[in-house]
């Protein structure tokens, strides 16, 4: 987020591919947001039942409900369908 933050007026960034962190990458997604909230990296939606993973400032600014969210890591978020 601070390398890449949300461009005005819009409130988020899409971040490059060649720019992604390797503990990112390594996740092989198919897109990374930075958003005002947080990081919202993107699977393949469906692949394996979910959306990606959510990586919030905290847990409050999830912008789905949390019942949408399991955390396989602290203060990561997998977003489950809902």
């Amino acid at each position: 987020m601070k390398t890449d933050p949300p461009e005005k007026p819009r409130s988020w960034k899409k971040v490059p591919k060649e720019q992604w962190p390797l503990a990112i990458a390594g996740l092989h997604p198919a897109d990374v947001t930075v958003h005002t909230w947080g990081v919202d990296i993107m699977t393949n939606a469906y692949f394996d039942g979910g959306y990606g993973y959510q990586v919030p400032l905290s847990k409050a600014d999830l912008p789905m409900p949390p019942a949408c969210y399991s955390e396989p890591a602290r203060g990561v978020f997998w977003h489950n369908p809902c």
